[in-house]
């Protein structure tokens, strides 16, 4: 099997477990239902993409958005909303579809002033200290704008009206990769040889698809 591009989320999703990995990403003969936090996800992204980067008014029950949004669309800089990334395995910019894409990121909205950029991820889920998407992101938008040298990460956590934010430099991204690639060398491996067992874990209860999985249910 030939090697396909990855995406954080396609790595996390494959490190979860293999197994329900191969069924929906790769074999795709199992489907999973979009759930109604999945669905309200989209609804705020997409919401938020117009706002901020069209000035379209936020729907009425999506108004509670609006003071972080303002202050987004009317950040001083280049302001760049739903930004597809891709990078070759040489780690030069490539399009997002091209044939020798080898990673993918999408960026919620980046603000560019000079040598500094913001790079902010909505979240509409559970505050959690993970970092390593969002550094990913930012590794990957230096490459495309090799003159910015700052990097502000933010992640706004909707349903907790909250902000948090962390930064890096861009001679700190090597680390970013120096962790990642081993994680990307076992799904590469993975791929190669058509190896995806079955990974037990929290999910395997209630929200599992792959209903013939010895562990579904467990």
């Amino acid at each position: 099997m030939a090697n396909t591009a990855w995406s954080y989320s396609r790595l996390n999703h494959y490190e979860t477990c293999p197994k329900k990995f191969w069924h929906l990403a790769i074999k795709k003969d199992i489907k999973e239902e979009e759930s109604e936090p999945q669905r309200y996800g989209k609804e705020v992204h997409k919401a938020l993409e117009l706002r901020v980067g069209k000035g379209t008014r936020l729907p009425l029950h999506l108004t509670h958005l609006e003071p972080y949004a303002k202050k987004f669309a009317e950040h001083s800089g280049e302001v760049f909303t739903e930004q597809k990334l891709a990078i070759t395995k040489e780690f030069s910019p490539t399009g997002f579809f091209d044939s020798d894409v080898w990673c993918r990121a999408i960026l919620d909205l980046a603000i560019c002033n000079d040598d500094k950029a913001i790079l902010v991820d909505y979240k509409t889920g559970k505050i959690k200290d993970d970092w390593t998407q969002m550094q990913l992101a930012a590794a990957m938008f230096a490459l495309h704008r090799q003159d910015v040298k700052e990097f502000t990460l933010l992640f706004w956590w909707i349903k907790a009206k909250t902000i948090t934010e962390k930064r890096i430099t861009k001679d700190e991204l090597k680390e970013v990769w120096n962790e990642l690639l081993p994680r990307v060398k076992v799904y590469e491996q993975a791929n190669r040889g058509v190896e995806f067992p079955a990974r037990p874990n929290w999910l395997c209860r209630r929200y599992c698809p792959v209903k013939a999985c010895p562990h579904h249910g467990e």
